[in-house]
């Protein structure tokens, strides 16, 4: 379903609240019920942190990425590393560490909640807070299933998943903030990109929605933009 790539693009919501407030919008609904067409019912989102960028190298400006290599691991965040001046390397999370600690890599973008706790601190010196991309996962039922139930059970269901949904964001906050000071603690310098910084990020990464735009839907562009 391309029109769920729009949740990747680099730097579309400028906050966890932005991110939500999409996830509650109908907007986000109208791209839900565009599962039916693949036998699944969209019951919502569950939500992770945002992507940040850990380098072994201070890395904060769009020409710091010159000549490195960002280990990225989808198409959208592939071409994310080459529009601000990056290589893009693919590799699986489990060979990662050890792509780092060896240099075959000079960074990664992923989430703090993953790299705390996988000891990122003895293979990078710095976490920029970039917020690169959010993480929206579609939370589905089969749609045979449930059609096959009752409303009553169809409820309870529904009732979970705004329950799930209410607790995944609540406890979202404390784990990144956690995170980031255990990394801080073990020798992790965290950098944060100014408003003008992000500005030129932003430049840089204007040829993705544009690309966006035209392969899947200027439409649906607009109104995600239009939530912030």
């Amino acid at each position: 379903m391309p029109s769920f790539e729009a949740i990747d693009l680099p730097m579309l919501f400028g906050s966890q609240e932005a991110l939500y407030k999409f996830e509650d919008s109908s907007v986000a609904a109208d791209m839900l019920s565009e599962l039916e067409a693949k036998r699944m019912k969209g019951l919502g989102f569950a939500s992770n942190v945002s992507l940040d960028l850990f380098s072994k190298q201070r890395i904060v400006n769009p020409a710091d990425f010159s000549g490195k290599k960002i280990r990225a691991h989808s198409a959208v965040l592939e071409e994310t590393v080459k529009a601000l001046g990056g290589n893009p390397v693919t590799m699986p999370a489990s060979e990662l560490y050890l792509a780092l600690q060896q240099g075959v890599v000079d960074g990664a973008f992923t989430t703090v909640t993953y790299a705390g706790p996988n000891n990122y601190n003895e293979v990078t010196g710095y976490l920029l807070r970039a917020a690169v991309s959010s993480i929206a996962y579609p939370v589905v039922v089969n749609l045979d299933f449930w059609k096959g139930l009752n409303d009553v059970d169809r409820k309870a269901i529904v009732d979970a998943v705004a329950v799930a949904t209410q607790k995944n964001r609540a406890e979202l906050d404390k784990a990144a903030n956690d995170a980031v000071a255990s990394l801080k603690s073990r020798g992790v310098t965290v950098l944060q990109l100014d408003d003008a910084q992000r500005s030129a990020w932003k430049e840089k990464l204007a040829p993705i929605y544009t690309d966006f735009g035209k392969r899947v839907s200027e439409t649906l562009l607009g109104k995600i933009t239009a939530l912030q």
